[in-house]
């Protein structure tokens, strides 16, 4: 008896109805990179190159802005995380949040808008 590959395929249905149903290995890695991208923009509030104050990203739950924002505050020589300057500082969002400058007084640091950058009054 002489089969063809043409004749395996129903064979093989018969055998593992399942492996229709069974996701592919490269539906698995799309799946994957999904939803690590979808994790990652889900912790991800600030849009590359844009500026945001400070109050700004500390208003954003479940962050680790404030952390973030601290220590590299701290590293300037703010180090006391309830200073107003945490409120009015301006950020960059690059790789990592990159200090730009401590605004000045109260409400001294502006909403941009959507899509536009934060800025100093």
């Amino acid at each position: 008896m002489q089969l063809s590959f043409g004749s395996l395929i129903p064979v093989a249905l018969l055998l593992a109805p399942h492996a229709l149903a069974a996701p592919s290995l490269l539906s698995l890695e799309a799946r994957n990179i999904s939803s690590s991208l979808s994790i990652l923009s889900a912790d991800t509030y600030c849009r590359l190159n844009l500026h945001y104050c400070g109050w700004n990203l500390l208003t954003i739950a479940d962050s680790d802005y404030k952390r973030r924002i601290s220590s590299k505050l701290c590293q300037r020589g703010i180090c006391d995380p309830n200073d107003p300057a945490i409120w009015n500082s301006l950020w960059n969002c690059g790789a990592d949040l990159e200090f730009i400058s401590i605004c000045g007084g109260a409400y001294s640091c502006a909403n941009g808008g959507a899509g536009r950058s934060d800025y100093c009054n």
